[in-house]
Order: C-alpha cells, then structure tokens, then sequence
C-alpha cells in the first residue's frame, strides 16, 4: 500500500543504541498500520540520497539507503520496512527476505506500471534462465 506518515514510538529515552525499545509505526491510505524496528528507502540510482520529510526525525542509524544497506542491516534487525515502488525497492526487498527478515514493501505514492526495455519475464527466476538461453541462440542478424 501506499505510506501516508511514519511515526516514531519509543520507550520515553533519548538514546541512539539500536537495541532500545524504538520502533516505527507506518500509516497506509488505507488506515491500515505496520509496526517496524527499521526503515529501508530504496531510493533508486545512486547519488546523493534524499529523506522524504516525514522521515527526518528518524535516527540516520535507523534509516538506511539502499546503497549502505549490506553494511549496516544487523543481525538483530529482523523486520524490515522497504519505501520505495520501484526495482530497487524490489531487489531490497528480496535480499532482506533470502537474508530471514520479515519484510513489508511500502510505497509512498501509488504504484505506476512502466514499460521496460526487456519484458518483465527477465526478472522472473522462473523464466529468467530460459530468456538468457534463448538470447544467446539468436543468430547474429537479431
């Protein structure tokens, strides 16, 4: 679903270490809440990142860009809030649930379906290794 606000619930103290009681509650358009101990943008290309304002007030040790994602995700961060609509957030996504996190997938806006350069089957594991095979037996002409 869509994210509408992050609000931040903690046990009343002021500390930054990771294993206090701080957690995060996302509101969905639908009124729907999710209640997590870390946040994830997946943002797309690399560059310099940009925090949506409703995230501001969260510590930079609880949210993580995708890019530094491997080097700070911990061990004891066992679910995760992904923002984002997008591949990155995809592939985010993936690598903290083949990681043994529970996840939840979060977009900001709705999600638009776009036109890719190759059909989407490449993305599917299931028909990922067949559309390589067939691209490699293509003569040379196509």
């Amino acid at each position: 679903g869509m994210a509408v606000d992050l609000t931040r619930n903690d046990n009343g103290e002021e500390d930054n270490d990771d294993t206090t009681d701080t957690s995060y509650t996302v509101t969905l358009a639908n009124g729907s809440e999710i209640t997590c101990k870390s946040v994830v943008l997946a943002l797309g290309p690399t560059g310099t990142p940009v925090t949506p304002t409703k995230l501001c007030h969260v510590p930079k040790e609880r949210l993580i860009q995708w890019p530094r994602m491997k080097e700070h995700l911990k061990s004891h961060h066992k679910r995760v809030l992904v923002v984002g609509g997008g591949l990155t957030a995809v592939q985010v996504a993936q690598y903290c649930l083949r990681s043994g996190r529970k996840v939840v997938l979060c977009s900001r806006r709705p999600l638009v379906e776009r036109h890719f350069d190759i059909d989407t089957c490449w993305f599917d594991r299931r028909s990922a290794n067949l559309q390589i095979s067939e691209f490699y037996h293509q003569s040379e002409a196509e």
